[in-house]
């Protein structure tokens, strides 16, 4: 972890960092969204949501895939709080590996 941490601070400056953050959020289909964020990284760009995996996986970015609906309905969530999402994040913890994806004004990720 002290390598992530490193990584972290090095990547994207934060001016604060908020862990395992509690999100509760009825979305715009009226859909109750309640979850734990691992890591809400603020920076002057945003805020970034990093999510912690430990899946054994072949493939980095297909496996994002596999989590992009929870990192959308977390993004959404703290976007709710009046809070510019900036992106959002998995580390792969066993792997050693974060793939991030930014996020565009509309809130939405980035094709």
């Amino acid at each position: 972890m002290a390598r992530f941490e490193a990584w972290l601070l090095e990547s994207f400056k934060p001016t604060s960092v908020q862990r395992e953050w509690p999100l509760l959020h009825v979305n715009q289909a009226g859909t109750v969204v309640s979850g734990m964020a691992d890591l809400i990284v603020h920076t002057a760009d945003g805020a970034w949501i990093i999510d912690h995996k430990s899946d054994q996986i072949e493939d980095s970015v297909q496996a994002f895939l596999k989590y992009e609906l929870q990192l959308q309905a977390y993004a959404d969530a703290i976007a709710a709080t009046g809070t510019r999402v900036a992106g959002v994040a998995v580390h792969w913890i066993r792997r050693g590996e974060v793939v991030i994806h930014p996020v565009g004004a509309t809130g939405r990720f980035i094709e």
